[in-house]
C-alpha cells in the first residue's frame, strides 16, 4: 500500500474519532501508522484516541513520534506532560520536559514542570536550576521559592551526613522565602501554590522538626491569611443546645482507599456517637472508589471536591462546632484550608505524623502508647493523648492470591524478610543490619517495595544496601529483592509468604505492621525517640505480643536471626500473633476518648465565649 492508503486510513479514523467512537478510531490510526510510521497527524490523533480510552501509557510514543516530525502540531509538550502525569511522572517524562524547556526556555509552566519531575526523581541540581529559572520568568510567584526549598530534602540519602547537610540547607532556603514574603506579601501572584510545595520527605531523616515546621508554618499562614483575610479570624462558636448534636467537620483527600482511610477515618465513621455528634465529611480530591462511595453513605453530610474558596465557604456556612484534619502533608488542598480559620476549633491528628507547625490548630490528637514521654517537645501544637493507639481499627478484607512468586524474584527453601516500606525510611545507617542478618541466615531474601513516586530513589537505596552486602562478602543479587507494587490480593498473599517483617527504624510501619500481623507473620521493630518510631511498639503491645520488640541495634538483629532461623521458635510467635491481633480489632476505646475530648473543648470554648 502506498503513502494515499496510509493518509485514507488517518483521515478515516480522525472522522471516527470526532464521531466519537475512539475504538474504531485506534484501530484505523494503528493501521495507517503501521503503513507509515512517519505519519505526523495519523500519530497525533492515535494519541489522543487512546488517551480517550484511558490507554495513556500507550498514548505516549504516537505523541511523540508526531512532535518529532511536525513539532507545530503538537502544540508545546504540554499535553504530553499531562499524560504523563497521569503516570506519577514515570522515568520517561524527563525527555519529554527537556525538550519543551529547550523548545520553549521562556515557559514558566514547562520550568516548574521540569522541576517537579526532576524533584521527584531525586535530580536535585536539575530541580534547583529549573527553580532558578522559573523564578526569573516570574518574579512575583511564590511557587520557584518554595519549589527550591522541597528541592533540598532528598527521597533517598546515600550517606547519613547528607541529613545533616540537607536540614542546614533547607533550613537557610525558609529563612530566604520568609524574608521574601515580608517584602513582597501584598504582590504574591500564587499565594495557594503552597499546597502544592509540602516537606513531604523531612519526617524521613528521623528528627525533631518542630523548629523548621513553624518557620514553614509561619509563611503558609502569613501568605494564606493575606490573601484570604476574610477566612483568617476564628469564626464564633456556634450555639451549643442541650440535646442537640455537635456539629463535626474531616478534611481529607482520603475518603478513599488509603492508609489514613484504613486507620482513621473508617473507625470514626463507624463509632462515632449519632445521638452526640453530626459528621461532616468534606472531601479535597476527585479520586473515588468503593470507600469514597462507603464514606459518602456513611457520614452525615459528604461535600465532594470544590475549588478552594468554594471548599472553605462551604465549611464557614456549615457552622462547625469543631473541625478536624486526619493527617497534614499529603494532599494539596488539606494544608491550604489548614493554613485559614474555617471552625471555632481546629484539630489535628496523627495519619501523618509531623507537627503542622501551624498557628491555626489548637491541639494534636495522637496515641498514649506511641508517645515517648517528652512527646509534648515535638509539637508545635498542644498535644493530646488518646488511650491505646488512637484509632478504632478494623482489617479490610483482602482475599490472598499469590502471583507467580518465581517471576518476581522468589527462591523456594528461603527465609523471607519482609522490608515493606517507602525506601526514605531506609536510613543509611541501617544498611549494615540486614547485611548482618544475611550472614548469619545465609539462604536469606529481603524484600523491599519500589516507590511508585521516584524509581530511581529506590534504585539508589539498593545500590547502597547492595555495596553493605559486598563489604560483608555477600552477594547482593541473591539476597535483594526489589518487588513491583502489588495489588491488595497479592500484597496479603506476600504477608502470607514471609517469615519475618522487618520493621523500618526511626519511622515505624503502622498500617503495614498490623496487615503483617493480620497474616500472623512475626514483627521485629526497634522503637525510636520520636511517636512515628513507636507506632509498631504501640501495636505490638496493645496486642499483647511484645517478643519482637528489641532495645537496640544488636537485639533487633539477633531476633530477626533467630526467628529465620528456628522455625518452630518462629511458629510459637506466629500463634501468638494469630491470637494477639484480635485485640487490636476490639480496642474501640480511643474514640469514647476522642468524643469526651471533643465535647469538652466545644462546650469551653461555648463558656468562654
Amino acid at each position: 500500500m502506498t503513502t494515499a492508503a496510509a493518509t485514507s486510513l488517518a483521515k478515516q479514523g480522525e472522522a471516527a474519532l470526532r464521531s466519537g467512537d475512539a475504538a474504531v478510531a485506534v484501530d484505523l490510526l494503528y493501521e495507517a501508522t503501521a503503513l507509515e510510521p512517519g505519519h505526523a497527524e495519523a500519530q497525533r490523533h492515535l494519541s489522543l484516541a487512546l488517551r480517550r480510552l484511558g490507554r495513556v501509557r500507550e498514548a505516549v510514543e504516537p505523541f511523540l513520534r508526531a512532535e518529532e516530525k511536525l513539532p507545530e502540531l503538537t502544540v508545546g509538550l504540554a499535553p504530553l506532560v499531562k499524560i504523563l502525569a497521569s503516570l506519577d511522572f514515570p522515568a520517561e517524562a524527563g525527555e519529554v520536559l527537556r525538550r519543551w524547556v529547550a523548545r520553549e526556555p521562556l515557559s514558566y509552566v514547562a520550568w516548574l514542570r521540569l522541576e517537579e519531575w526532576s524533584r521527584f526523581e531525586d535530580l536535585q541540581e536539575e530541580a534547583l536550576h529549573a527553580a532558578d529559572r522559573a523564578e526569573k520568568l516570574r518574579p512575583f510567584a511564590l511557587s520557584p521559592r518554595l519549589a527550591r526549598c522541597m528541592a533540598r530534602l532528598r527521597i533517598v540519602y546515600d550517606r547519613e551526613e547528607e541529613i545533616d547537610e540537607a536540614r542546614a540547607a533547607y533550613r537557610d532556603e525558609l529563612e530566604r522565602v520568609a524574608a521574601w514574603v515580608e517584602g513582597n506579601l501584598s504582590r504574591i501572584e500564587d499565594p495557594a501554590c503552597i499546597g502544592s510545595y509540602q516537606p513531604f520527605f523531612l519526617p524521613y531523616q528521623a528528627r525533631n522538626d518542630r523548629d523548621l515546621q513553624r518557620r514553614l508554618g509561619g509563611i503558609v499562614t502569613r501568605v494564606m491569611q493575606q490573601a484570604y483575610p476574610r477566612w483568617g479570624r476564628r469564626p464564633p462558636m456556634p450555639p451549643v443546645v442541650p440535646g442537640e448534636p455537635l456539629r463535626i467537620g474531616f478534611v481529607s483527600g482520603f475518603f478513599r482507599m488509603h492508609s489514613v482511610w484504613k486507620m482513621r477515618l473508617c473507625g470514626w465513621m463507624r463509632e462515632f456517637d449519632g445521638g452526640r455528634f453530626r459528621l461532616h465529611a468534606y472531601y479535597t480530591s476527585k479520586r473515588s472508589d468503593g470507600v469514597t462511595r462507603q464514606a459518602r453513605a456513611g457520614f452525615d453530610s459528604f461535600v465532594e471536591s470544590q475549588p478552594l474558596e468554594a471548599m472553605a465557604e462551604r465549611i464557614r456556612r456549615d457552622r462547625l462546632h469543631a473541625l478536624v484534619y486526619p493527617e497534614l502533608g499529603m494532599n494539596r488542598q488539606a494544608l491550604c484550608l489548614a493554613a485559614l480559620r474555617l471552625a471555632p476549633l481546629q484539630f489535628l491528628s496523627w495519619s501523618h505524623p509531623e507537627t503542622s507547625g501551624l498557628s491555626t490548630f489548637d491541639a494534636f490528637v495522637s496515641s498514649d502508647l506511641m508517645e515517648p514521654p517528652d512527646g509534648e517537645s515535638h509539637y508545635s501544637e498542644r498535644m493530646i493523648r488518646l488511650p491505646g493507639l488512637g484509632v478504632a481499627y478494623q482489617p479490610l478484607d483482602a482475599t490472598p492470591a499469590a502471583p507467580d512468586w518465581a517471576a518476581l524474584g522468589l527462591r523456594d527453601d528461603t527465609r523471607l524478610y519482609l522490608c515493606a516500606q517507602n525506601p526514605s525510611k531506609i536510613l543509611p545507617r541501617h544498611d549494615e543490619l540486614f547485611a548482618r542478618i544475611a550472614a548469619a541466615v545465609p539462604e536469606s531474601q529481603f524484600l523491599f517495595l519500589d516507590a511508585h513516586h521516584s524509581h530511581s530513589s529506590t534504585h539508589r537505596m539498593m545500590a547502597r544496601l547492595a555495596a553493605a552486602f559486598a563489604a560483608r562478602g555477600l552477594d547482593p543479587d541473591r539476597h535483594l529483592v526489589l518487588l513491583p507494587k502489588l495489588s491488595r490480593s497479592a500484597y496479603a498473599a506476600l504477608n502470607r509468604r514471609c517469615h519475618v517483617f522487618l520493621d523500618t527504624i526511626g519511622w515505624n510501619g503502622a498500617n503495614t505492621t498490623l496487615e503483617a500481623l493480620a497474616a500472623g507473620l512475626p514483627v521485629v521493630t526497634l522503637p525510636g525517640a520520636l511517636m512515628r518510631g513507636r507506632h509498631s511498639l504501640a501495636i505490638l503491645r496493645r496486642a499483647g505480643i511484645e517478643h519482637g520488640i528489641a532495645s537496640s541495634a544488636e537485639q533487633y538483629v539477633d531476633l530477626a536471626v533467630r526467628w529465620g532461623r528456628d522455625e518452630t521458635v518462629r511458629q510459637e510467635i506466629s500463634r501468638a500473633v494469630v491470637a494477639g491481633i484480635g485485640r487490636i480489632y476490639s480496642d474501640t476505646d480511643a474514640v469514647p476518648a476522642l468524643q469526651d475530648f471533643l465535647e469538652a473543648e466545644v462546650f469551653r470554648a461555648a463558656e468562654t465565649g
